[in-house]
């Protein structure tokens, strides 16, 4: 979306791209097929019964992975209702979110100090994505132009 030489039709590629990647994600973990939660019940497991946990879960490239800065959630709704949580991890922040019909309720939350995070800048940058969504999709044949 940020690349100033991709057209409306690239955009649309990978959002659609994007959105089936999310859906396919979503149902794998669905039917628990993803990998996540099983490490994190083993790692919870070693814990809870004092047993040295695996070495991977030292790897930065693991902790990196399970520092979630950003969490969602859909809480779909008929009604027009909000739900928030908080986020995982201090840096972080955490996106309740239900759609509706023409619209979508958000309920956003960040730790409020020294954290480096800025509810209002999420805010700002996720309705500016929308924005960016919305005009791709909308105009998505017009290849030539640029966002």
């Amino acid at each position: 979306m940020l690349n100033p030489n991709s057209s409306y039709e690239d955009k649309k590629q990978a959002l659609l791209a994007a959105v089936k990647s999310h859906k396919d994600y979503a149902t794998q973990a669905a039917f628990g097929l993803g990998v996540d939660r099983h490490l994190l019940g083993l790692k919870l497991a070693a814990i809870e019964n004092g047993i040295q946990m695996h070495p991977l879960y030292k790897d930065p490239s693991y902790v990196r992975s399970t520092h979630f800065k950003i969490t969602s959630s859909q809480v779909a709704g008929k009604g027009n209702s909000v739900m928030c949580y908080g986020p995982v991890v201090p840096d972080g922040y955490a996106s309740c979110y239900n759609p509706l019909g023409n619209t979508i309720n958000f309920g956003l939350s960040a730790f409020k100090l020294g954290h480096g995070t800025d509810v209002k800048a999420f805010h700002d940058a996720l309705m500016a994505s929308f924005d960016d969504m919305e005009k791709v999709m909308a105009v998505g044949h017009q290849t030539k132009a640029k966002l």
